[in-house]
């Protein structure tokens, strides 16, 4: 990762009128000797935030609200030691679902939906890609998701031992013409196979699918903005998306690399209403 501690402050600015797709995704990745960990990150929509703007009115200003959303997502990984640009799949088993119980308890963030559902799958990846996109019709951006997933399943297998996979896939999206920010954790647990040349392939099976959809809640982003820029280290969505990418990996010998923690977190600081208490509880959970 970065180190935010020297550039805290790195939002993007984006300018298109039309809807913008981000994605930074992996083709292969190395696995642990049961599980493995594939994630992936998208941004729908348009992105407002200013380049420009003070660390507090990121979190002030709703038109800034998507870097606020990426920073505070990049600084729950941070706490969870979960870092898929930098870590071994190995690494990321242990530490997705922590990263996923800190982001979702964030008390700038309300939990707006969750789904769990088996998938039924035929083995052929095409289908993979037509069962995501029916299992929520009504979102708009439902057929993005499901392309962004598929993508997410490696195309070559350097490690036999796997029994499950895990593609993680976060969206962030702010829809044009409204101020509105909302995320998605999507997740999708199968197992994945290979041939004799470590080509992968997805057998026949029955797969999870669970999402859960969670919403800016702006009034407390925007009442405690000083102490949430004190606390956070500002990460563009940009930047977010390529720290939450999952690298390709050449050699299997490669899985044994360890890398440092990256977390650059501030001192702790004692806040005196119950939004703020509500922040220095997460922060120390």
């Amino acid at each position: 990762m970065k180190d935010r501690c020297k550039y805290p402050f790195s939002p993007t600015m984006l300018t298109l009128p039309t809807m913008i797709v981000y994605s930074r995704l992996a083709a292969v990745v190395l696995a642990s000797s049961s599980k493995a960990v594939v994630s992936g990150a998208i941004f729908v929509g348009v992105d407002t935030s200013d380049s420009s703007a003070k660390p507090v009115d990121i979190f002030k200003k709703t038109e800034n609200h998507a870097s606020a959303v990426s920073s505070v997502l990049v600084y729950s990984a941070d706490k969870a030691n979960f870092s898929p640009a930098t870590q071994s799949a190995k690494s990321l088993v242990s530490s997705l679902d922590e990263f996923i119980q800190k982001a979702s308890t964030f008390p700038g963030f309300v939990v707006e939906r969750f789904e769990k559902s088996t998938i039924s799958l035929n083995g052929s990846l095409i289908q993979f890609e037509q069962v995501i996109r029916e299992s929520n019709p009504d979102y708009r951006h439902q057929a993005l998701v499901a392309r962004n997933l598929r993508d997410l399943i490696p195309g070559y297998i350097v490690n036999e031992d796997v029994e499950e996979w895990i593609l993680n896939l976060i969206v962030i999206g702010k829809p044009e013409d409204t101020d509105t920010v909302k995320f998605g954790l999507v997740r999708v647990t199968l197992s994945i196979d290979s041939d004799k040349t470590g080509t992968a392939y997805i057998p026949k099976q029955t797969a999870t699918l669970s999402t859960t959809v969670l919403k800016v809640i702006t009034s407390y982003l925007a009442s405690n903005a000083d102490k949430l820029a004190e606390l956070i280290p500002i990460t563009s969505v940009r930047d977010a998306l390529d720290l939450f990418a999952s690298p390709k990996v050449e050699a299997e010998d490669n899985e044994d690399l360890t890398f440092a923690p990256t977390a650059c977190h501030k001192k702790p600081v004692v806040f005196v209403n119950q939004g703020q208490r509500a922040l220095y509880s997460w922060q120390n959970n």
